[in-house]
């Protein structure tokens, strides 16, 4: 737990860290009204915009993350769209191809007659190649490159030590975020306050851009320690910009 918590005083105190908070949690705020209002059909169309800006937030995070950049999450209008472009082109044909992979295995009849069998069965399956587009998305993320996301043998090798990381990450932040919105909801309840409330959904976004930034940091050093691959590797394809980021550092400190 201690990495988890040493991320998330990283994420609070990056440069301008509240202004991004406030600024990455008006488009969550706005589906998450949308959604509390019944508009889900009309939701839709965001929530799709919304999963490309945040999965773009990602991988520009894990990426500064392993640069060792001054920032998390960037506010650069071009380097975050070129982000939220590239995470697209991975994981749309990635995530399809787990898809049809997954929907075809799963149509074979399971020839053991024993209660919940085929659903267990089901669910490791999709287990395992969730396992491997998020192995993908890292593997593209550390290097921002997209040829890295479609090296098959390196994301199979490296995709059950990521699952292992995730699901030791998964009741860590959920823990957090039960510390930290659980006492609002029992004020919320007690004083009779619609969970509707603005000021409580305008919370519940900054916390969840909170989260995107602590994942972009965990997931960042899970790529480096299970995903293969060097430093001098990492180097090479960066050498320009590692040389501009520690001038950027130097000049910050």
């Amino acid at each position: 737990m201690a990495p988890i918590m040493e991320a998330l005083s990283e994420s609070m105190h990056e440069d301008y860290s509240f202004l991004k908070f406030i600024i990455y949690s008006i488009p969550i705020h706005y589906v998450l009204a949308l959604h509390l209002s019944g508009r889900h059909a009309y939701a839709l169309f965001f929530d799709i915009l919304l999963a490309i800006l945040i999965a773009g937030l990602l991988a520009q995070g894990i990426n500064n993350v392993r640069r060792n950049r001054t920032y998390i999450l960037s506010i650069k209008p071009a380097e975050l769209s070129k982000s939220c472009a590239k995470s697209t082109a991975v994981l749309l044909p990635v995530g399809l191809i787990c898809w049809f992979i997954g929907f075809s295995i799963c149509k074979i009849p399971i020839p053991v007659n024993i209660p919940y069998f085929s659903s267990v069965v089901h669910i490791i399956i999709w287990t395992i190649l969730f396992s491997l587009i998020i192995t993908s998305f890292l593997s593209f993320a550390k290097y921002l490159k997209m040829k890295e996301a479609f090296k098959i043998k390196l994301i199979i090798d490296s995709c059950i030590d990521v699952l292992i990381s995730i699901l030791s990450y998964i009741p860590i932040i959920t823990l957090i975020n039960i510390f930290l919105i659980g006492p609002i909801l029992y004020m919320l309840h007690i004083f009779e306050i619609s969970y509707s409330n603005w000021l409580f959904v305008e919370y519940c976004s900054i916390i969840f851009v909170i989260d995107i930034s602590v994942s972009a940091i965990y997931l960042a050093q899970t790529a480096y320690e299970q995903i293969k691959g060097n430093n001098e590797e990492y180097d090479d394809i960066h050498q320009i910009d590692l040389f501009n980021d520690s001038i950027e550092r130097i000049t910050k400190n």
